[in-house]
């Protein structure tokens, strides 16, 4: 999950130049750990409805991983299972999550 939000938060990241000071309203938004929230500030709204469209694959991986929160650490409620399947759409060569966010920063 973290990996998915770093991710996220490099392509916010790569909005901001150089000795520029950025936008306030993208920092403060961007203190989050709410992937939904993090994909709409990083601007790949338009590229991630795309792909959820072209790949069903991906649709899957991004249901599987977009619900995740850090507090997910402290649970122990979590199956072996799920976790596995969690990893999987984050890795996933093809179409995990991961991959689609490296293609973009």
């Amino acid at each position: 999950g973290y990996a998915v939000e770093c991710a996220l938060k490099a392509c916010v990241a790569k909005q901001i130049k150089r000795y520029e000071f950025p936008d306030r309203k993208l920092v403060n938004r961007s203190y989050t750990h709410d992937l939904e929230e993090l994909l709409d500030v990083s601007g790949l709204k338009v590229q991630h409805k795309q792909e959820v469209q072209d790949n069903p694959a991906f649709a899957v991986n991004w249901a599987t991983v977009k619900d995740w929160s850090e507090e997910a650490r402290y649970t122990t409620l979590v199956t072996e299972e799920k976790a596995r399947d969690f990893f999987a759409a984050v890795t996933a060569r093809r179409y995990g999550v991961l991959r689609w966010l490296k293609k973009l920063w």
